[in-house]
């Protein structure tokens, strides 16, 4: 059986090449998210191009469904070697110009789901003894902007929740990284971020890195 990626939030340029890069890889590639007809899309383009892929619906602001979806691949699958947590609700807004029900979904998708879909991996891979878990981080975890509130405080609580399983003695036979992106991610953008996450994956123990920040290469 080939090794699994399970993939939240595989939408967008990244998600999409991040999925493509591994599947060209020889990885199963499970999709989690909230768009059950987006996700069957892909999808189908992936098993196209000779990817092994599957599908789990799962609204990111329920935690319980991603559990229950992350399990679900589990169960099937066995222990992933590789999961990425790549969803964020993208938006501008200051503090004033976000509602409470806002507030909420916002944290529950850019931190919570993120916890709950690591947390549901975990178990299996640690007793594995090995594994890989990528989060994509975003500048405004070091640089919050006042005009991004919410996503500059759900970056900086996906920051915090990295160093916590990177330096958990519990997760020591686990890779865990976070790649900070300063950068707008064009589709070719994409296609160079995949890349590093991949290339993270498989660098060896010893040589582990918890952090890596990517900016746009400078124009020759």
């Amino acid at each position: 059986m080939s090794e699994t990626l399970i993939l939240i939030g595989g939408g967008g340029n990244l998600g999409r090449a991040v999925a493509r890069r591994f599947g060209a890889a020889g990885f199963h590639v499970a999709l989690i998210g909230r768009n059950p007809e987006k996700l069957l899309r892909q999808a189908s383009e992936l098993q196209a191009a000779g990817t092994s892929c599957e599908v789990e619906a799962a609204e990111l602001t329920d935690l319980v469904s991603v559990d229950r979806a992350v399990k679900s691949v589990v169960g099937r699958r066995g222990a992933p070697a590789v999961v990425v947590y790549n969803a964020a609700v993208v938006k501008a807004g200051s503090l004033l110009d976000t509602p409470p029900e806002a507030i909420e979904r916002d944290l529950l998708v850019n931190v919570g789901a993120a916890m709950a879909g690591i947390r549901a991996a975990l178990p299996s891979m640690i007793a594995g003894g090995r594994g890989t878990v990528l989060l994509t981080g975003g500048g405004l975890a070091r640089e919050p902007r006042p005009a991004y509130a919410s996503l500059s405080v759900g970056k900086f609580g996906l920051n915090a929740l990295a160093q916590c399983l990177a330096h958990d003695p519990a997760f020591a036979d686990i890779h865990v990284a976070q790649v900070i992106v300063e950068a707008y991610i064009s589709e070719e953008e994409g296609e160079r971020i995949a890349a590093l996450y991949l290339d993270l994956h498989q660098e060896p123990k010893g040589a582990w890195r918890t952090e890596v920040v990517y900016r746009t290469p400078p124009k020759a």
